[in-house]
């Protein structure tokens, strides 16, 4: 008798549908992330160029 409660436990819980449809949450933040992270490559040459700027400047006060 327990173990057939157990059972019919696990089966309507596996059965019933969660409330909120992770698929949709999925592709929406994958839809988001197209349209907000696209940086053109200007910007991505301007951000390299920044970076090596401050890893020269590191470098220098490192070197003294």
């Amino acid at each position: 008798m327990k173990y057939l409660l157990i059972l019919i436990t696990i089966f309507i819980v596996s059965c019933s549908k969660p409330s909120t449809d992770i698929w949709d949450k999925l592709w929406d933040r994958i839809d988001n992330m197209k349209q907000e992270d696209k940086v053109s490559k200007s910007d991505q040459r301007l951000i390299q160029e920044a970076t090596e700027k401050e890893w020269e400047e590191v470098d220098k006060q490192t070197d003294k």
